[in-house]
């Protein structure tokens, strides 16, 4: 009696002929989206372990789908042989948004399915709606590309994000913290929306730079128009059960809370912004009392920082916002307060992914969101 069927798919090792297709397809997507160069069915078939006739069915779907694309090799493949078949990635083909939203304004970035940065804009808040001017933003690099719409957008913001994905606690910014705030964004322009915490975002970006082991740990301390942890765990980012992982602005006495508001202060003494004061305070030629500054800064985030090495025990903590400038002395700062009360100091760096770190976080979470979905078979 011959082998029964299940929703009219033969099934084979507990699998339809769908299922298998699909996940071939996937094995060899996947080597197309990792490949730094064009690869021929030959390579594809040593990296995946497939058979030849199975490549080159699942290549065939990817091309009508316009998810590869074929080109002719410059060399034959043998003495007298045809040229060989080479294929690519189509990046453009899937495009991701990477977006961050500040108290001056918002960023935005487009990139292309290799994380490649295609386009990017920045726009002053002034008085102005974030929605809005997301909203232009994206129009524009559409635009500019010549696209209609991108697969993914993910938002970094100020607060904490629970496991339903809201925002919450933005008391600068409350209202995107509204559910529908994003909602004209998916008028055709934008697959799927998400929001996350800005610190997040930039410890995925420094872990991404860097290109940390799956077993390394990492503190992102993300100082721009507050203090921020991103926490990078045995390489995987943390978040806790409600979003509130790495929040020490909470925790009475961790110093959090008011540190960035007296810097501000001593910055608006001298008619500069926070971002200036910690510029000037790394400079060959820093005036003292933008040196002075910062160190009462470093001595005030002293116990919030002890308490998240204390207790992750990371072996890099990474300076980045604003503060970036001023790494050297916040870090010989922190070291020399906190060297007597923990039994390990880890290296404490620069940050790698720069100024837009929290933008290229973004994208590379909304690749991983493709990734995942790729892979789903």
């Amino acid at each position: 009696m011959g082998q029964g069927r299940s929703d009219g798919a033969e099934q084979l090792g507990g699998r339809s002929l769908t299922d298998l297709r699909d996940h071939n397809q996937a094995a060899v997507l996947d080597c197309l989206v990792t490949a730094t160069q064009p690869v021929t069915i030959r390579r594809l078939q040593e990296l995946t372990g497939l058979t030849r006739p199975t490549v080159s069915t699942a290549m065939n779907s990817l091309l009508e789908q316009g998810d590869a694309l074929e080109q002719e090799s410059m060399h034959a493949g043998g003495r007298g042989g045809r040229r060989s078949r080479m294929f690519t990635l189509n990046a453009t083909k899937r495009v991701q948004a990477g977006a961050a939203i500040r108290l001056q304004g918002v960023e935005l970035g487009l990139a292309d399915w290799h994380g490649e940065m295609l386009t990017s804009t920045s726009r002053p808040l002034r008085g102005g709606s974030p929605g809005a001017l997301l909203d232009e933003a994206l129009d524009d690099l559409l635009q500019e590309l010549g696209l209609d719409s991108v697969d993914t957008m993910v938002i970094g913001a100020l607060g904490s994000v629970g496991p339903d994905g809201r925002l919450r606690h933005n008391e600068s910014l409350p209202e995107i913290s509204d559910p529908d705030y994003f909602a004209a964004l998916h008028d055709g322009r934008v697959g799927n929306v998400m929001i996350e915490n800005d610190a997040v975002l930039a410890a995925l970006a420094e872990q991404h730079v860097r290109g940390l082991a799956d077993t390394e740990s990492m503190i992102s301390l993300l100082i721009d128009a507050s203090v921020g942890a991103g926490i990078i765990l045995d390489g995987r980012a943390i978040r806790g059960s409600a979003g509130y992982a790495g929040e020490m602005s909470y925790l009475p006495g961790s110093g959090w809370a008011t540190a960035h508001l007296d810097l501000v202060d001593v910055a608006a003494r001298h008619d500069v912004s926070a971002e200036a004061l910690f510029e000037f305070a790394g400079s060959p030629h820093a005036p003292v009392w933008a040196e002075q500054a910062v160190d009462a800064f470093a001595d005030a985030i002293a116990p919030g920082v002890a308490a998240l090495l204390a207790a992750l025990d990371p072996g890099l903590l990474v300076i980045g916002g604003h503060a970036r400038p001023a790494h050297v002395r916040i870090a010989r700062r922190l070291r020399a307060s906190l060297r007597d009360d923990l039994p390990h100091l880890p290296y404490i760096e620069a940050s790698r992914a720069g100024a837009h770190a929290v933008v290229q976080g973004a994208v590379e979470l909304a690749l991983a969101q493709l990734e995942a979905s790729t892979r789903q078979v």
